[in-house]
């Protein structure tokens, strides 16, 4: 079994944050003898080791390693400690659960750019990224676990102190826009009537630069 290394927002392994596509492509051959797979978007999902690979402007940012307890390849180590795959209670008592915030059940340090969880079998997850990803990860989740709390007649003030950003406003005066994300970029734009209460919220998500999908 393959024991890699973990350096934090730099490198896990053989899997450097920042390679090239192409450089990530040779890699996987002359590693693990695995052939390039198709990319979904700017992800690339791998059974042979069994990872989910993301890219952003064809340099990687992010490496999950799922958990397939009938064919473990590799354990990852951190300070000569191993991280996973670890029970959560070992886990945690390797970096103290203040280190990292619960995110609906998905725990995430940004100082580390890790992100774990834990199926129902006791399967460990883990997500390693480069500098910002997780922090960012953080923020979004932050963000929509807010913008559930909002309700169709809500006044714009009380929308505003609850977000407690500075909104972009429209030509028309009537929606304030919420931009966020470099890794996972979205916008959120929520519109008011003419009496300033919430009508209509609505979301939309971009890839390389185009918008994927719209949800209101």
């Amino acid at each position: 079994m393959k024991k890699f290394i973990l350096t934090p927002n730099i490198s896990v392994g053989p899997f450097v944050f920042g390679m090239e596509r192409e450089e990530v492509w040779k890699m996987m051959k002359d590693e693990f003898g695995t052939e390039r797979e198709l990319p979904t978007f700017e992800r690339e999902y791998y059974t042979n080791p069994n990872v989910l690979l993301e890219y952003i402007d064809n340099k990687l940012v992010s490496v999950s390693f799922v958990d397939d307890r009938y064919g473990r390849y590799c354990e990852i180590y951190l300070n000569g400690e191993k991280i996973w795959p670890r029970t959560q209670k070992k886990f945690f008592s390797i970096f103290g659960e203040h280190s990292f915030v619960d995110v609906y059940g998905e725990y995430m340090s940004s100082e580390l750019s890790i992100a774990t969880e834990w199926e129902l079998d006791g399967r460990h997850n883990l997500l390693l990224a480069i500098t910002g990803y997780s922090k960012e990860m953080i923020e979004c989740f932050q963000f929509f676990g807010i913008i559930l709390e909002l309700k169709k007649g809500m006044e714009r003030d009380k929308v505003r102190k609850l977000i407690g950003r500075t909104p972009k406003i429209s030509n028309d005066g009537r929606t304030d826009c919420y931009p966020q994300g470099f890794y996972s970029p979205e916008e959120t734009f929520i519109t008011f009537d003419d009496n300033n209460r919430l009508v209509k919220i609505t979301k939309k998500y971009y890839i390389k630069g185009k918008i994927q999908n719209v949800l209101e």
